[in-house]
């Protein structure tokens, strides 16, 4: 394996784009400060799922408080504070433990797309107990995302959904924990 030379690492190796500056430049000005940012910019690459749990006006509030520490002149305390409350109950309610007949809809529906046999009373239950904490909305990525990358004919295993539905329920928390803080930070404002 070649050893990569210490001074041509850096800068150099990475576009304009990528540190803010352009190339050769260095200093604190390189990396755009958090404080700094466009809360617009966080709406980028939001999943269209999420966006019906927690609407897109909600997340650009959550960015604004969480990025710059006050309101957006267009929206007053009160209303503020009724949207975030919405969106943290949206998002308790979407991290609830999926219910052992959606789990089961939710087989039935991959074995159908494989034309494979569920199994025995004995492995759905195993099934349902290995997949029982997943909130619905990632065990429906997940459904989506083994199907798609599933190569034989047979039932995937329980853990390929837990490893296809994992990024949702990161989403999912990581949303709720933005809402929280933006909350906080909105109850600290005078």
């Amino acid at each position: 394996m070649k050893q990569t030379d210490l001074g041509t690492t850096g800068s150099a190796l990475v576009s304009q784009w990528q540190i803010g500056k352009p190339l050769g430049e260095t200093g604190s000005g390189a990396i755009v400060e958090y404080k700094d940012r466009d809360p617009q910019d966080s709406l980028i690459g939001i999943p269209e799922w999420l966006l019906k749990i927690v609407p897109a006006s909600t997340m650009l509030l959550v960015s604004w408080l969480n990025m710059k520490r006050r309101l957006p002149e267009t929206i007053d305390k009160s209303e503020a504070a009724e949207q975030l409350e919405k969106a943290h109950a949206s998002l308790f309610m979407a991290l609830q433990p999926t219910e052992p007949a959606k789990i089961l809809k939710a087989m039935e529906a991959v074995a159908s797309v494989f034309n494979a046999a569920l199994p025995d009373e004995l492995g759905i239950k195993v099934y349902i107990s290995i997949l029982k904490d997943m909130p619905h909305v990632a065990l429906q990525n997940a459904c989506v995302s083994v199907c798609a990358t599933h190569k034989y004919s047979n039932m995937p295993l329980p853990s390929a959904f837990l490893s296809a539905g994992g990024p949702s329920k990161s989403l999912l928390e990581s949303t709720k924990e933005r809402v929280r803080l933006a909350i906080n930070n909105l109850n600290a404002m005078q």
